[in-house]
């Protein structure tokens, strides 16, 4: 049926919905008047669901007063083969839900069409339990190659998969492991060769390998000098003989102390224990002896003794003319960071203070 427009005073046709309410206001501003208008033929879309419109002809317009109903024959919107397959039709491939363990469907993905999955404990060995997965519900599996464990009766040999991968054996035409040419030549051949292995070989000789072919005999000329040979004998291996004490020519390497017959007596030596010709207490008091006078370095270190002839400085050691108290007073053996009774001291600071000992650098950090 079409919308009908309606002269003031008239009654408004029934309409549903919004529509109604939208035709009575607009009826409202017209009343009384005079005039009338037309309204064109019924058309789904314009957002009024009139007579002879439905949820089935015209859902765009009736929607907000359609409801699916699952059963009526009819796959209406909000229907699926899910939720209404008497309607829409089965479901191509299943789903979960659907009461049938099909497609891709397992206990894990859909429990509730495929069933709860079997769990090791549960008493009954399920299809995806095994004797090695879960020996608690499908038993101990018997003894087997391959079953992870190197049981009696199994070897390298018979099950590798079990026992593991047999090592290398001499004999076996494999030089592997830790063979060698000396523990399996069998496998890895001969040696070669080698100064050392106790057998004279190759070309080892006497000269390049002596541990295996033994000493060569002596051979002047050889560069070695051995056997018999001397500087005598043979200065080409053993050189030029040196000089000889006794020859009356004081040669090279002689001195008067390891050739006197040669190259003359030593000259005095100051400290040597022995007051020579040509030592005096002064000039060597260490062989000497103090010279006379009884000086003392109390009070005098680094300079003369008491008396103004022995010293009590850091030359009397060398030449000889320390007075006889000089260690007591003036030395800094066993004195290190401290004075001595002297006066003069032995630390860091006494260079600073200008009172060092007179030997202070030979025993202490001054």
């Amino acid at each position: 049926m079409g919308r009908r427009a309606f002269i003031g005073g008239g009654s408004a046709p029934r309409v549903r919905g919004a529509g109604r309410i939208s035709l009575w206001l607009a009826a409202s501003a017209v009343a009384g008047a005079a005039a009338c208008s037309h309204v064109q033929g019924d058309s789904c879309g314009d957002g009024v669901c009139v007579s002879g419109e439905d949820c089935n002809n015209c859902y765009a317009d009736c929607a907000a007063e359609c409801a699916a109903v699952c059963g009526n024959g009819s796959c209406e919107v909000g229907e699926t083969c899910e939720d209404c397959s008497a309607d829409c039709g089965t479901c191509s491939g299943g789903f979960c839900g659907d009461g049938e363990c099909t497609g891709s469907e397992t206990c894990t993905t859909c429990a509730g069409d495929c069933g709860s999955c079997p769990a090791c404990g549960d008493g009954t060995c399920g299809t995806s339990e095994t004797c090695t997965t879960c020996a608690v519900d499908c038993g101990t599996c018997a003894p087997g190659c391959g079953d992870g464990t190197c049981v009696a009766g199994e070897t390298c040999m018979t099950c590798p998969a079990d026992c593991g991968a047999c090592g290398p054996a001499c004999g076996d035409g494999t030089c592997g492991g830790g063979e060698t040419c000396s523990s399996c030549p069998g496998d890895c051949g001969g040696c070669a060769p080698v100064c050392g292995d106790g057998t004279c070989n190759g070309t080892e000789t006497c000269s390049s390998c002596p541990g295996d072919c033994g000493a060569c005999a002596p051979v002047c000329g050889d560069g070695t000098c051995n056997g018999t040979e001397t500087c005598s004998t043979c200065p080409g291996d053993c050189g030029a003989c040196g000089p000889a004490c006794g020859n009356g020519a004081c040669e090279a390497g002689e001195t008067c102390a390891s050739c006197a017959g040669d190259c003359g007596a030593c000259p005095p030596a100051c400290g040597n224990g022995a007051c020579e010709a040509g030592e005096t207490c002064a000039s060597c008091a260490a062989d000497c002896g103090s010279c006379g006078g009884g000086g003392s370095c109390n009070g005098y270190c680094n300079g003369t003794g008491s008396d103004g002839i022995c010293w009590c400085d850091s030359a009397c050691s060398g030449i000889g003319d320390c007075c006889a108290d000089f260690a007591t007073y003036c030395s800094c053996a066993g004195l290190c960071g401290s004075c001595s009774a002297g006066g003069c001291c032995c630390d860091s600071a006494c260079g600073f203070f200008g009172d060092c000992c007179p030997d202070c650098t030979s025993w202490c950090s001054c």
